[in-house]
């Protein structure tokens, strides 16, 4: 935890991982079709130590059972949206996240 000084008087926050001010994360990969495989690139993150990324990506508002790597293959089209979300954190500086969501799956 840290602490920062207000005025006279000591108050402490507790650290957290953080990206950088309109740096990402961002989907790579072009359209979201069928046989397109689409990356999350982390963009700039800042935080205490080394900070882990996670990856998990959704079908709509259901999570694709084993989808935890930074890309995925589409394998279908249709009328949804598909969503990565980035959680980057460790044990010093907590866990932040960002989702990073497509347009229409077209075939």
């Amino acid at each position: 935890m840290a602490n920062y000084t207000i005025g006279k008087r000591m108050t402490a926050f507790p650290p957290h991982a953080m990206i950088e001010q309109n740096a990402g994360p961002f989907l790579t990969g072009g359209i979201p079709k069928v046989t397109s495989v689409l990356t999350v690139a982390t963009g700039p993150w800042r935080g205490l130590g080394s900070l882990n990324p996670r990856f998990q990506w959704y079908s709509g508002v259901s999570s694709i059972l084993n989808a935890t790597n930074a890309s995925f293959s589409v394998q279908s089209a249709g009328n949804y949206f598909l969503t990565a979300r980035l959680s980057m954190g460790n044990a010093v500086w907590g866990t932040w996240y960002k989702d990073v969501s497509t347009g229409t799956v077209a075939a």
